[in-house]
């Protein structure tokens, strides 16, 4: 797979930032991953790059997917959220910013 195609799929897929891009596709600079995916979206006539997620639009769509709250936790340890309880307070204020109903996800 080509660098291009890969910054492409991990930003559609993954939603993570052009930083973290780089360094999983093998850029020196997050300019350079974002410029390579719209490239690569523009040369195959995909739509343009996704845009980030939120920490609680992440959360939100994790469980609606079935993953834990165990899972979920391990995955935002990365971005100083270290425990359950706190994971919940996040996607709980998600949902109370956008009008979602939390006890779907409860």
């Amino acid at each position: 797979m080509k660098k291009r195609q890969r910054a492409y799929q991990l930003r559609n897929r993954f939603r993570v930032s052009w930083l973290q891009i780089a360094k999983m596709a093998g850029y020196k600079h997050a300019t350079t991953a974002c410029a390579a995916a719209f490239k690569y979206a523009r040369d195959n006539n995909l739509d343009l790059p996704a845009s980030v997620l939120s920490e609680g639009e992440f959360i939100y769509l994790a469980r609606m997917d079935g993953e834990s709250w165990e899972e979920i936790t391990e995955a935002m340890s990365e971005n100083g959220i270290l425990t359950v309880w706190s994971v919940k307070g996040v996607v709980w204020k998600y949902c109370d910013r956008k009008g979602l109903d939390y006890e779907i996800i409860k």
